[in-house]
């Protein structure tokens, strides 16, 4: 993590950190009972009061109080979120047929020190399944007085393919939380100093059209937010502030620009057998937008729609230029089968800008929301000579 000219910081969790938050266990749908020990049903049924009453309530010696509520402690600390009584979020599920479903969700810590953390716990709403917990220590220890927006995208595990009600929990530490289970029955034992309760919100699952999001891109040079990541076009200034909603995909940041540089046609040397092409792909960044990038390409407009082929992360610029932009090139690999070489060709560019490392990837993808970005910068369509 890095701290932004307005002293925002965007934290993400990426699919590779989730861990077993991947897998969310969903508990079975129905009234809250009494649990294995009955601490699980107490802690429902007190969840539910402090949502409906707003006041903060104690259990096991944890205060529970309701999110977006400055007079609930008399420490003034509390959390702003986005939700109310009747929100819904839309999570990006890859295909139809997938329980795993990704979603963002943001809140703005208000009145805590430098050293407290953070923890985000989800579950199906009134139901006796454990929480599900991930933390959001920072990676780079900045002091949580320079934050104003932490933004998480989520992974769950829907029983319903229709949707489900979840409700969400902020658990607030003192201090760095060591030994974080994946885990718990109830939210007290794990020691917080205070559990910041959201409303219950619906998670819907979509299909995001990213075609039609790169079009109106295209179109109308400017951002569209689509799945979790905001889409946008390269050789634009933006000039936007980074706070904005705190749901769904997270704004641009201002004074950032994305551009594609170099020869045009872009050259692209032929591999043995003439199936792929491999091209040097140069680009530059101008403002604090993220710290890891991917290249995605594949052909335009081919007969049939093919899937985006993933370079290699890049991180490290091979150069600043005296304007502060950082420059970078990336290997990207061009899949040609079944293309008419004799033919112009050109090529979708993508660039994917991640703040924390996105992990293990494939070489391919159906759609560029799998990757789970925060950002896809999308170039005019390139063309390409092909070089033996």
């Amino acid at each position: 993590m890095q701290k932004r000219q307005s002293k925002s910081v965007l934290w993400r969790v990426s699919l590779s950190m989730l861990g077993s938050f991947a897998a969310l266990l969903v508990g079975c749908a129905g009234g809250i009972g009494t649990g294995s020990s009955g601490l699980i049903g107490a802690e429902g049924v007190l969840v539910s009061q402090v949502i409906e009453t707003g006041e903060c309530q104690e259990f096991d010696g944890v205060d529970y109080c309701p999110s977006d509520a400055p007079t609930a402690l008399p420490s003034g600390k509390y959390v702003s979120t986005p939700f109310d009584e009747s929100s819904s979020v839309g999570c990006f599920r890859s295909d139809s047929g997938s329980a795993l479903c990704v979603f963002v969700f943001s809140f703005s810590p208000q009145g805590f020190g430098a050293q407290e953390e953070f923890v985000i716990a989800v579950k199906e709403a009134g139901s006796e399944a454990p929480w599900e917990l991930t933390s959001l220590r920072d990676p780079a220890d900045a002091e949580l007085e320079d934050v104003d927006l932490i933004i998480s995208s989520l992974v769950i595990d829907l029983a319903d393919p229709g949707g489900e009600e979840l409700q969400l929990a902020i658990l607030a530490f003192p201090q760095p939380v060591e030994d974080l289970p994946s885990e718990s029955e109830t939210l007290a034992s794990l020691g917080a100093e205070v559990v910041f309760l959201a409303p219950p919100v619906e998670a819907i699952p979509e299909l995001p059209d990213e075609a039609a999001a790169i079009a109106e891109v295209r179109e109308t040079q400017d951002c569209v937010g689509a799945g979790v990541a905001n889409f946008c076009p390269t050789g634009v200034t933006f000039e936007a502030g980074v706070l904005g909603p705190l749901l769904g995909p997270p704004p641009i940041p201002s004074e950032t620009r994305v551009d594609l540089v170099g020869d045009s046609p872009l050259p692209c040397v032929l591999e043995v057998g003439g199936s792929r092409c491999t091209a040097e792909i140069e680009f530059s960044v101008l403002g604090d937008l993220g710290f890891f990038y991917r290249v995605a390409t594949r052909v335009a407009e081919a007969e049939e729609e093919r899937p985006w082929r993933l370079g290699e992360e890049v991180a490290e610029p091979f150069e600043v230029d005296l304007e502060e932009a950082r420059w970078f090139v990336a290997t990207a690999t061009v899949e040609l089968f079944g293309v008419d070489p004799s033919e112009p060709l050109a090529l979708e560019l993508a660039f994917l800008v991640d703040p924390l490392p996105p992990g293990d990837l494939p070489l391919e993808v159906s759609a560029l929301n799998e990757t789970v970005p925060t950002y896809v910068f999308v170039a005019p369509e390139t063309p390409i000579e092909l070089i033996q």
